[in-house]
């Protein structure tokens, strides 16, 4: 988790959230909350007892210079060589907005905040290129759906310049990089597929209104937009993703 934002009430409320999300989409994995802003990371020793990681969502920028986002970083690099050596048993990594900008900014790519103060709240369609929609596993999770889904999201900052090693598999009308794959080993979304509707809109919705990033009108559409998301169905597709 790299959030400790009181909206979540800490790294263990969002790590509560994330780990009753993915139990009650799949009960049959064995889950583990790791805390990547106080906590410590696994070593790379370690990997081999793990079937991926995911980086979640957070209020904090990827460009603030912080500590823990250097070891996160550097974590993120170890994971990408481990999986380079061991292509037949790789230990994959899904990024969830933040998590997706800090992976493109780990591997040279450029984050910024979106033009004229703008904020993104809501859902937006996605619009999955054929290298993703075609995957089997993916067509698999997403089950009845097209090439096209509304994601949840949340972010005041996007990737502007992907990195050399990403592959953009999916935009929208608000972002160019909206999911960005690596080799196969490692997928990351601008969006948040692991939030529920009524969440994006109590939790997320309600800290956006109290901190005045968006206004009333703005909260409303994006939770008018949020309802068509598929939630349990974004969800089971980070599963199958990291498990494929």
């Amino acid at each position: 988790m790299t959030e400790d934002g009181e909206k979540w009430k800490g790294e263990a409320g969002i790590g509560k959230y994330f780990l009753q999300r993915f139990q009650q989409v799949d009960d049959s994995f064995e889950y583990e909350v790791i805390h990547g802003v106080t906590g410590s990371l696994p070593k790379i020793s370690q990997l081999p007892n793990y079937i991926g990681f995911v980086i979640s969502g957070s209020h904090h920028s990827v460009n603030d210079p912080y500590q823990w986002i250097m070891n996160l970083q550097n974590f993120i690099i170890q994971l990408d060589q481990y999986n380079k050596e061991n292509r037949n048993k790789p230990v994959r990594l899904f990024g969830i907005c933040y998590g997706h900008q800090l992976i493109a900014k780990t591997f040279g790519g450029v984050v910024q905040p979106i033009g004229d103060g703008k904020f993104i709240y809501g859902a937006e369609k996605v619009n999955f290129t054929n290298k993703l929609s075609d995957e089997v596993w993916f067509k698999q999770a997403l089950q009845y759906h097209s090439s096209n889904i509304m994601v949840a999201q949340s972010h005041g900052e996007e990737v502007y310049t992907v990195p050399k090693n990403a592959i953009t598999v999916a935009s929208s009308t608000t972002c160019k990089a909206e999911a960005l794959l690596y080799d196969d080993h490692i997928l990351s979304f601008q969006g948040h597929p692991e939030l529920e509707n009524e969440t994006l809109g109590r939790i997320i919705g309600g800290n956006l209104i109290r901190k005045k990033i968006i206004d009333r009108q703005a909260l409303e559409r994006g939770n008018g937009n949020a309802r068509m998301v598929p939630a349990d169905t974004l969800t089971g597709m980070v599963l199958a993703f990291l498990n494929h």
